[in-house]
C-alpha cells in the first residue's frame, strides 16, 4: 500500500487485534482495509460497533458481500488487490496521475524482505540496493560496496520490511543470496535461531529461483539444503508447541511455518507406523518443503476445500493456481533428477485427488500410504496455526480429525498421532 499510494499500513490477525492498535495509535488512522467477514467472524461489524461505542469517524473499505449496509463503509466484494488500491485512493484523495507515476517507478524493482537481508551473511552487495521513502526509490548500498550490517540492524528494529533492487538485478541478486545461504547452511556452528531464519529464507529462495529460472542444479542445491535443515530442526526439537514458538520468533510466513510442522508430525506418524523407515520419513519431509512450492502467497496457503476457494476473494488466475498447485509441484518435483523416488506422486494426491486438481471432500483409500499420512498431518498443522496456543484444546481437535477420518488407513494414522505426546 505504502508504494501505490504512499500510505503507511499497520497489520492485524483479527478484530480485536485491529481494536488493540486503534486504541493504542498516537498519530491517526486515515483508512481501516478488513474483510466483512473471516469464517465466522464478523470483522466489518466487530471494528464499526467498536468506533461506534468509542465516538470515533475512521473510514472503512470491507471486502466480501456485506449483508447491511454501515455509514463510513465502502464495500467491494470481490479481493482484486487492484480494486483495494483504487478504492483507498478515492476515499484518500490520492490522484490517478500519482499513482501512475508510483507504479511507472515499481514497475523498474523488486521487493525484497528486510529479514532476508539480515539472516544471510554478506560481504558485498553484487547490485544496488534501495529503499522506498517519501514516493521515491533512494540508493542505501551501491553495488561493490561492503553490506552495512549495521543499517539493516536498524531498518529491521524501526519497522521497515523492505528493500528494493532492480528489477534486472532480480537474478543476480538471488544466485548470491542463494550462494551465501548454502554456506550458511553448511556451517556447524549455527544457534537454532539463526538456522531457523537462515532455513526460511532459503525456503522463500528456492520459491523465487523456480520462478526465474526453473529446477536449475543451483535450485536442486538449495532446495536439498532446506530440506536438510528441516530435518535437522525437527529432529533436535521437542514438543511440537516449542518448535512452533521458535518459529513464529523467527519467521512471519506462514508458508514456511506450515511446511515445517507438517514435517514434524508426518515425520513422527511414518516413524511410528509399522512401515515406517528412516527413509520414507525423511521423504516426507522433502514432501513438506515442496508441497506448496508454487503459491505465491499465504492467502493462497490457507484455502484447503473447494468450498473455500470458492468463497476466497482471490482473483480467477490466483484461483486456477491453488486449483492446480498439487499438479504445477509435483511435475516441477519430477523435474527434479535428486528427488526421493515417489515424491512427486505423493505431492500430487496431498489434497487427496489422484489428479492433483482441486480438493477432495471424500476419503480415498486408494492414495498411497504417505500421502494419507501428509493429508491428516497437514489437517493437524493447520488446526493448531488456526488458534492460539493458550486456547488449544488437543483432545477436541484429535475427536474432530477421528471424526473426518473415520475409516480405513486414514483412522489408523490419527490413532498413531493420538499416541504421540504433541
Amino acid at each position: 500500500m505504502n508504494a501505490y499510494i504512499g500510505a503507511n499500513t499497520v497489520v492485524s490477525q483479527n478484530s480485536e487485534d485491529a481494536i488493540l492498535q486503534i486504541e493504542n495509535d498516537e498519530e491517526g488512522i486515515d483508512l481501516i482495509i478488513c474483510r466483512y467477514k473471516i469464517e465466522e467472524e464478523p470483522i466489518t461489524e466487530e471494528i464499526v460497533g467498536y468506533l461506534n461505542d468509542s465516538m470515533q469517524i475512521i473510514p472503512i473499505l470491507s471486502m466480501g458481500d456485506m449483508q447491511k449496509e454501515h455509514q463510513g463503509v465502502t464495500n467491494i466484494t470481490g479481493g482484486d488487490w487492484k480494486e483495494v488500491i483504487r478504492e483507498s485512493a478515492k476515499i484518500l484523495e490520492v490522484t490517478s496521475k500519482k499513482m501512475m507515476e508510483q507504479n511507472e517507478s515499481l514497475d523498474q524493482f523488486f521487493a525484497i524482505p528486510i529479514e532476508s537481508l539480515a539472516a544471510v551473511d554478506t560481504e558485498v552487495c553484487d547490485v544496488d540496493v534501495f529503499i522506498y521513502e517519501s514516493d521515491n526509490f533512494d540508493q542505501i548500498i551501491e553495488k561493490g560496496e561492503p553490506f552495512p550490517f549495521i543499517l539493516i540492524e536498524e531498518m529491521t528494529g524501526s519497522g521497515i520490511e523492505h528493500l528494493y533492487v532492480r528489477k534486472n538485478d532480480r537474478l543476480k541478486f538471488t544466485n548470491q543470496m542463494t550462494a551465501n545461504i548454502l554456506l550458511a547452511l553448511k556451517r556447524t556452528d549455527l544457534s537454532e535461531e539463526k538456522e531457523i531464519a537462515i532455513s526460511g529464507v532459503a525456503f522463500d529462495t528456492v520459491r523465487d529461483m523456480l520462478e526465474l529460472s526453473g529446477m536449475t542444479d543451483q535450485a536442486i542445491e538449495l532446495a536439498n539444503e532446506s530440506v536438510n535443515s528441516m530435518i535437522n530442526l525437527v529432529n533436535k526439537t521437542d514438543p511440537l508447541f516449542a518448535l512452533l514458538e521458535k518459529l513464529k520468533k523467527n519467521t512471519n510466513s506462514y508458508l514456511y511455518q506450515h511446511s515445517v510442522l507438517i514435517a514434524a508430525i508426518a515425520h513422527n506418524i511414518v516413524l511410528k507406523m509399522d512401515w515406517g523407515t528412516a527413509e520414507q520419513a525423511n521423504k516426507i519431509c522433502f514432501i513438506s518443503m515442496f508441497h506448496d512450492i508454487c503459491l505465491e502467497n499465504d492467502e493462497q496457503a490457507k484455502i484447503h476445500t473447494n468450498v473455500a476457494l470458492t468463497r476466497s476473494d482471490l482473483p480467477p488466475r490466483e484461483k486456477k493456481l491453488v486449483e492446480q498447485h498439487a499438479l504445477k509441484a509435483s511435475m516441477l518435483v519430477k523435474a527434479n533428477p535428486k528427488a526421493p523416488y515417489g515424491a512427486d506422486s505423493i505431492i500430487l494426491q496431498h489434497h487427496g485427488k489422484l489428479n492433483g486438481i482441486g480438493f477432495s471432500s471424500e476419503l480415498n483409500n486408494s492414495l498411497s500410504q504417505l500421502a494419507i499420512v501428509f493429508m491428516v498431518a497437514e489437517d493437524y498443522a493447520e488446526r493448531i496455526l488456526s488458534v492460539d496456543p493458550e486456547f488449544f484444546k488437543r483432545e477436541n481437535i484429535m475427536n474432530a480429525l477421528k471424526r473426518k477420518y473415520s475409516k480405513g488407513m486414514f483412522l489408523k494414522v490419527v490413532e498413531t498421532l493420538e499416541k504421540i505426546d504433541y
